[in-house]
């Protein structure tokens, strides 16, 4: 099995994404996209704590799910276990957990690599509107998670290279707005790496 994420920012690519995946053996994750800042701007302009934007932000990903599922032929659950492909609502496990961070550092790509790990996915991907992290022009074919974690970028949230080495796992960036066919993702050396550290 492997776990993609679909970055909110992909949301007018959705129909076409969905498709590519809809006889795949993949566990899709949303991310929280315009929902998700919709709840950033509540945290900012209202009395709102941390842990509770964690988990509004959460949910802010499960209302992208079901977006997602009108857009396409892959059902929702809230379930990791069953058929695939499906569309994975995180809120509730996550919040059965409760083992991340309740702060902003914490977004979909943390969350979807959180899942994977715990699923022992094979491989996880992050589909996003970048071709992956770029340093001085030219796009990072492969980075170590500490490296990444000196690295000022916005590709991925910062807690994300803790969650990779913890459970001495790799991800993939990859850009959403080109996936033409299936062999985007599981063919040719497409998009950034980030590895565990050695």
């Amino acid at each position: 099995m492997k776990v993609i994420k679909i970055g909110g920012s992909l949301i007018d690519n959705a129909e076409e994404i969905l498709k590519i995946l809809k006889n795949e053996e993949v566990l899709i994750i949303p991310g929280g996209g315009v929902f998700a800042d919709a709840v950033r701007e509540v945290y900012k302009n209202y009395n709102v704590g941390e842990s509770e934007a964690h988990f509004m932000a959460i949910m802010a990903m499960n209302v992208f799910g079901i977006c997602l599922e009108n857009r396409g032929e892959i059902s929702v659950r809230e379930e990791p276990e069953g058929e695939l492909p499906a569309i994975l609502l995180p809120y509730r496990f996550i919040k059965d957990r409760d083992e991340l961070p309740h702060t902003w550092d914490v977004t979909g790509d943390s969350i979807a690599c959180y899942i994977g790990a715990e699923l022992n996915a094979e491989e996880i991907i992050l589909l996003k509107s970048v071709d992956g992290i770029f340093r001085d022009g030219g796009l990072i074919r492969e980075i170590a998670a500490s490296d990444l974690g000196l690295m000022e970028q916005s590709v991925v949230d910062s807690f994300l290279p803790e969650i990779i080495n913890k459970y001495r796992m790799k991800c993939r960036i990859l850009n959403g707005r080109k996936m033409k066919d299936i062999n985007y993702i599981f063919k040719g050396n497409n998009g950034t790496y980030i590895n565990h550290d050695i």
